[in-house]
């Protein structure tokens, strides 16, 4: 079996790798460009869910396995992509931690006064595992996803389409959704309106998912007092 890894990797942790399954060959590349001309015997392909799959699609006609290296999948799922006998897998779960703890750091950068009452726009395994770290605040969590369903970190639980009740409430708005044609710039000028002006916004999510301009005009005008962006 043949991998090969778009993401740069250490001499050590490609041995470990290949140790791991004896016989294999396995291959890294710091960028897509330097990758491409090393797939056409490729079994299977590890990249980042917002990379373009479709050069390495063309480019490997052997390939049986895909991985995403990050939780999100967004540019993976082309048209020739689900054409073709591809198993696709992801790393679902692996940044929860890292992500919520970075969330964490960015909401205090920005507000020490807490409690306060928190939004979280978003709410799946990294939703959750911001909740599960602000709950220590005695912060007051509501939170938005796509089915309402009981939780023991949040306060409230909204869908989306209840959107403009939770945003005026919100002392911090945290957006935590996922990248898809759904949620492209979910956060626009109206839900900026909605927010306090004495609030503040984080995205920890795809820059898909928030319309810069209107950000950038929120912040100009105070009609928000910041925002912290991953």
């Amino acid at each position: 079996m043949k991998l090969v890894i778009l993401n740069k990797i250490s001499e050590e942790k490609l041995t470990e790798f290949r140790n791991a399954v004896p016989g294999s060959v396995i291959e890294s590349y710091p960028s897509p460009c330097d990758a491409l001309s090393h797939v056409s015997d490729a079994d299977a392909i590890a990249m980042w869910g917002f990379q373009n799959v479709q050069p390495f699609l063309e480019a490997s006609p052997h390939v049986r396995w895909i991985h995403s290296l990050s939780d999100g999948v967004e540019h993976l799922l082309t048209k020739d992509m689900l054409k073709r006998p591809i198993i696709l897998t992801n790393s679902h779960g692996i940044h929860d931690h890292a992500v919520a703890d970075h969330t964490l750091a960015l909401l205090l950068s920005l507000v020490l006064c807490l409690p306060k009452t928190v939004a979280i726009i978003g709410y799946g395994s990294i939703g959750k595992a911001i909740a599960q770290r602000i709950k220590g605040f005695n912060t007051k969590i509501l939170a938005v996803k796509k089915h309402i369903s009981d939780d023991p970190f949040t306060d409230q639980v909204y869908t989306a389409d209840q959107i403009k009740d939770v945003l005026p409430k919100a002392d911090i708005t945290i957006a935590a959704l996922p990248s898809t044609p759904e949620t492209n710039e979910f956060f626009g000028k109206k839900e900026f309106s909605l927010m306090k002006k004495t609030s503040f916004f984080i995205n920890i999510a795809r820059a898909s998912v928030v319309n810069e301009n209107a950000l950038v005009e929120a912040l100009s005008e105070h009609r928000i007092a910041g925002a912290a962006l991953d």
